[in-house]
């Protein structure tokens, strides 16, 4: 097996066992009420897009690498969005003390992904928009309910 095939799984593993962490604590924690049944909604949505932006970050390098340069700040966008994202989930699946102040940051870089990625009205980045609309609302809310503005 190649180093690529060696990262490639090891990526595929990772995203899958983050999956099943943030599906299996929903599942169990949906039940629940307040922040804590929220907060694994919000890892859930936060993980879905993080999928889409790093989808939208391949498209707009496969569209700067066939010259299309109005792709750059989407595509370094999206894969910063991506980051953001998974920093989120992470951090909501496990209730941190911190989840207020990073769903907050991660809603302002969804905004902006959005904003950008609308900009190219290219049907392969609807979803992306989409993802980052859902979670900058989803974000703010949780924000909101662990004491932090709007």
């Amino acid at each position: 097996m190649d180093r690529r095939n060696a990262l490639g799984a090891l990526g595929l593993t990772a995203g899958l066992a983050t999956t099943g962490v943030a599906a299996a604590a929903g599942a169990q924690d949906d039940k629940k009420g307040g922040h804590k049944g929220h907060g694994r909604k919000t890892a859930r949505t936060c993980h879905e897009c993080a999928e889409e932006c790093d989808a939208g970050f391949h498209h707009c390098h496969t569209r700067l690498a066939a010259g299309k340069q109005d792709y750059a700040r989407a595509e370094h966008l999206c894969i910063d969005t991506a980051t953001a994202c998974h920093a989120a989930a992470a951090l909501c699946a496990r209730e941190s003390p911190l989840m207020g102040a990073c769903c907050r940051a991660c809603a302002e870089c969804c905004d902006a992904c959005a904003k950008e990625c609308e900009k190219l009205n290219d049907p392969e980045m609807k979803a992306v928009v989409e993802a980052c609309r859902k979670t900058a609302k989803e974000c703010r809310e949780m924000a909101e309910m662990m004491g932090g503005k709007k």
